[in-house]
């Protein structure tokens, strides 16, 4: 019987009360144990990162570039640990995720679809083609 065992557990929201919620749900963990020791702490952690209008409007013409090259890009909000954290939380306008198809991620079974990377690219060099005529 192993006499310590440590655990790390990535957790993730989409709402500032979901992540209160998680907070509150880890911080409970000890006081379900009476027999153990348990110690959670927090470690790193990001901004939440909720989509704003720019970020809607960036996305919808990504979504057209796509549609014209038979692509159909959806979108959603993850909730997720990545560095669009940073830049969509100071509203700047961010797309995450639009750059690879994929599955299982953070998985020993996570993959990549390889025959979707050059179509997502394009898709990206589009983008920045049109922006770059708004700039």
């Amino acid at each position: 019987m192993p006499v310590e065992c440590t655990a790390q557990v990535l957790a993730v929201a989409d709402s500032a009360d979901n992540l209160l919620y998680v907070q509150e749900v880890m911080g409970s963990i000890p006081g379900w144990l009476t027999d153990l020791h348990v110690e959670v702490s927090a470690g790193p952690m990001r901004p939440l990162f909720l989509p704003g209008d720019g970020t809607k409007l960036l996305f919808d013409q990504a979504r057209e570039i796509a549609t014209d090259l038979g692509i159909d890009l959806t979108g959603r909000v993850a909730g997720g640990g990545s560095d669009g954290n940073f830049t969509g939380a100071l509203g700047v306008p961010t797309l995450d995720g639009i750059g690879v198809a994929e599955g299982g991620p953070h998985t020993h079974g996570e993959y990549v679809e390889i025959d979707t990377l050059a179509p997502r690219a394009e898709i990206i060099r589009r983008l920045l083609l049109r922006l770059g005529d708004d700039i």
